[in-house]
């Protein structure tokens, strides 16, 4: 009768433990008004239903608390409102912090943008980690290049392979590479257990994209009505380079990266190269998608369908993070991918100039 009473509690535990990972995240906060005054927190991920949720919290006073449930280890975004009445007219009307999270009970101390801290969490801490050690090896060799960080990037994801963080990580980088490179190989070394796992599946997909649009295939054609009405078809800037790049509204990334487009715009628009803006606002962000588009100064060409992710052209480009552009040379091919930063009409202005470019 013991026994069995036994094997009762084992699977009791069992059960319960396959509920704590399932019950979703709690982040408890705390901020101090005093220090940085906020009127409303607006908290963005993807569910476990593959839904983009942005939970909103009015403060009353100087706690909060958010839940949900996660499908996978992830980045979220958290957008500040501050009480203006009470700071210098300087300060912007909202601020955005990102952090990684997981299936987890955290806490957030909220001083200001700059000075906030994260317990409870073990992706963030891995988070930090990988941080921490990115800019200790900043400080050592200041001149990195993407190839640098890529390598740094992926021995870190070696050295953690069970660690949830590890996946954003890799997610990431098959989402910005140009190439595919050594990232099967990588993905290999996971445990058969991740790689079997939905969260497995889905990177390997992501792979099986990147291998599909990739430098040196055709770009997908495709047909679009602008933001001033007009239509635009691909194949019909044929003769001519494009510039094809993905952002949204809500991407920080993107939306720091913004200026640097602008500059190569401006640098480039006497070239033979057409700019195209392709957004991947949902239905219901179209003001702050045309909002977004007046304050960062796109003045190009600007494309969306207003489904996010779920956008055809998305698909057809497999795109499923932002920020990620393609350049196209004048036949219709894809020779380069992700371009960015300060010297990113130079870049292009390579591109352009290699023998055989038309």
């Amino acid at each position: 009768m013991k026994k069995y009473w036994w094997l009762f509690f084992v699977l009791l535990l069992t059960g319960f433990d396959s509920q704590s990972q399932d019950k979703g995240f709690v982040i408890n906060g705390i901020i101090h008004p005093a220090i940085f005054p906020v009127t409303k927190l607006v908290l963005s991920y993807t569910n476990d239903r593959g839904i983009r949720m942005n939970d909103t919290i009015f403060l009353k006073g100087d706690r909060f608390a958010f839940s949900g449930t996660l499908d996978q280890p992830m980045r979220c975004q958290l957008t500040i409102f501050p009480d203006t009445h009470r700071l210098p007219s300087h300060y912007p009307k909202h601020v955005r912090i990102s952090f990684a999270i997981g299936n987890e009970n955290m806490f957030l101390d909220f001083r200001d943008p700059s000075d906030f801290t994260i317990t409870g969490s073990q992706v963030h801490a891995t988070e930090m980690v990988y941080k921490r050690r990115y800019l200790e090896m900043l400080a050592e060799e200041p001149q990195q290049d993407i190839r640098r960080k890529n390598a740094f990037t992926d021995s870190f994801i070696l050295a953690n392979l069970t660690a949830d963080f590890s996946l954003i990580l890799f997610k990431e980088r098959i989402r910005t590479a140009r190439q595919p490179e050594g990232l099967p190989s990588l993905f290999g070394q996971l445990p058969a257990t991740i790689r079997n796992s939905r969260v497995g599946q889905e990177l390997h997909q992501l792979l099986e994209d990147l291998m599909a649009v990739k430098e040196g295939s055709m770009a997908p054609d495709f047909i679009l009505k602008a933001l001033d009405g007009s239509v635009i078809q691909l194949s019909a800037l044929k003769g001519k380079f494009v510039f094809l790049d993905f952002w949204a509204s809500w991407c920080i990334p993107c939306r720091k990266e913004n200026p640097n487009v602008v500059k190569a715009f401006h640098q480039l628009k006497s070239s033979n190269i057409v700019f195209i803006g392709i957004s991947l606002d949902g239905e219901n962000e179209k003001e702050a998608w045309e909002q977004a588009i007046e304050k960062d100064g796109l003045v190009w060409t600007q494309l969306s369908e207003l489904k996010g992710f779920e956008s055809p052209i998305a698909q057809l480009y497999k795109v499923t993070g932002v920020p990620r552009n393609f350049l196209i040379d004048p036949t219709g091919k894809i020779i380069s991918l992700n371009l960015k930063g300060e010297n990113l009409a130079q870049l292009i202005l390579n591109y352009m100039q290699k023998p055989g470019a038309e």
